[in-house]
């Protein structure tokens, strides 16, 4: 299975404050991984060293092999906010990772469309985000970043801000979008049923300055349904992790 990304050593400071201590970690082919860990603790600034927004003060990034340390444009990055600009539609919205890439408008619109009724958006092309709910605007949000980079994908709590029904329903549809399209995927959140759900593993850090506390390998069967979340494996992983956060 090849390595889609693996970071090495990443030590980072703000100011005086170490954020980030000697991180490792690989996300390899057609993965899911979380990352999970207290708030504040820096994961949202690895994501930024990763997807080269940022620069560490020591360690390496690599991406399928080859040196990505401070260099953008080759993963695509899904923050918490669907930043979706309320003034175009959906459609614009979604085909403007390819228009920046170069490509014409009316072929990055053709392109992006193929991927509407798979992602749940057909019939909301020409609408606006205000006039969709949290949940479809996640979506949207979801498919502008995979037009950008669809092999992988940094998710930096995409479900936050999303009640809890909605959130389990977008869980489920992640889960399925992921085992038909292939991608790799870093994945942060603060549920650690969330992170069990999903993951293939999981990285857990510490409290700032953040280190891997643990790695675990989920081996709970797939494709997952909302009776795992009840079972015996499922509730021994969550305790694991729990005593590992100290919660």
């Amino acid at each position: 299975m090849n390595i889609k990304i693996e970071v090495r050593e990443i030590k980072k400071s703000y100011n005086g404050l170490d954020t980030i201590e000697n991180i490792s970690l690989v996300l390899k082919e057609s993965r899911i991984v979380s990352i999970i860990g207290p708030s504040g603790c820096g994961k949202t600034t690895l994501f930024e060293i990763i997807s080269g927004l940022d620069k560490p003060d020591r360690g390496t990034v690599f991406i399928d092999g080859e040196e990505f340390t401070g260099r953008t444009g080759r993963v695509s990055y899904m923050r918490q906010k669907d930043l979706l600009f309320p003034w175009m539609t959906i459609l614009d919205n979604v085909s403007l990772p390819k228009i920046l890439k170069g490509e014409e408008k009316e072929g990055a619109k053709k392109d992006a469309l193929k991927f509407f009724e798979v992602f749940g958006l057909k019939g909301f092309e020409n609408y606006y985000p205000n006039q969709l709910s949290g949940g479809m605007k996640q979506r949207a949000a979801f498919l502008r970043s995979y037009l950008f980079s669809s092999d992988i994908m940094l998710l930096d709590e995409p479900f936050g801000g999303l009640d809890a029904i909605t959130r389990r329903k977008m869980q489920l549809w992640l889960q399925e979008l992921i085992y038909k399209f292939k991608s790799s995927i870093l994945f942060i959140t603060h549920s650690v049923d969330e992170a069990i759900f999903l993951s293939d593993e999981i990285y857990v850090l510490s409290r700032r300055p953040a280190t891997v506390v643990e790695v675990l390998e989920i081996k709970l069967k797939k494709p997952r349904d909302i009776n795992v979340f009840s079972s015996a494996e499922f509730i021994k992983i969550k305790e694991e992790i729990l005593t590992k956060l100290n919660i």
